[in-house]
């Protein structure tokens, strides 16, 4: 495969690899792609996991059990990070 990269993208390359972090612009790109495969992944489970917390709100809002908007907020931030959120 050949791909045309941004003058600033090669550059990024070309230092990487003269500066003995990657055995070769393959090698970069491998890593870069896989990094970016692996960012997406963590996206979509945070979707998914976000839309699980909503439809779950929206299920104990029709039947009447709710709460302070604040404490939900604390619970659906828990949920989602953890005590990394509270400071």
């Amino acid at each position: 495969m050949s791909i045309e990269l941004a003058p600033e993208i090669q550059a990024l390359v070309d230092d990487q690899v003269a500066s003995g972090a990657y055995a070769s612009p393959a090698a970069f790109i491998s890593a870069a792609v896989s990094l970016l495969a692996q960012r997406e992944q963590r996206r979509r489970l945070q979707t998914e996991k976000l839309r699980g917390l909503l439809q779950e709100a929206v299920d104990e809002v029709e039947r009447g059990e709710v709460s302070d908007i604040d404490e939900a907020f604390d619970r659906v931030e828990g949920e989602l990070f953890g005590d990394s959120v509270k400071a």
